[in-house]
């Protein structure tokens, strides 16, 4: 998702409403299918969407894996590999 931007769905999804309204309407482009695709990486904004369970925010697992979208080079998807680099650190560190 980081390198290409796009969309993720399970291949379970039934989608309720056209997928490509949604990522117009937040400036996500999937090659040859919107119009305002952005050549000039700067002017683009980083926009990710997320698929959501239920509308109860308290409920652990409401934001699943199951459906994502999200711009080319989005911030967000390095977060698990930063996460990961940042305990190791700590691991090697205690470990000294």
């Amino acid at each position: 998702m980081y390198m290409f931007g796009g969309i993720y769905a399970d291949l379970d999804t039934e989608c309720l409403r056209p997928t490509f309204d949604a990522l117009r309407s937040n400036n996500i482009s999937l090659p040859g299918k919107l119009e305002n695709e952005f050549t000039d990486e700067s002017s683009m904004s980083h926009v990710a969407m997320f698929g959501r369970m239920g509308s109860e925010q308290t409920f652990d697992h409401h934001l699943p894996n199951a459906w994502m979208a999200a711009s080319i080079r989005h911030p967000f998807f390095l977060l698990p590999g930063k996460g990961s680099d940042d305990e190791n650190i700590d691991r090697i560190s205690q470990e000294k």
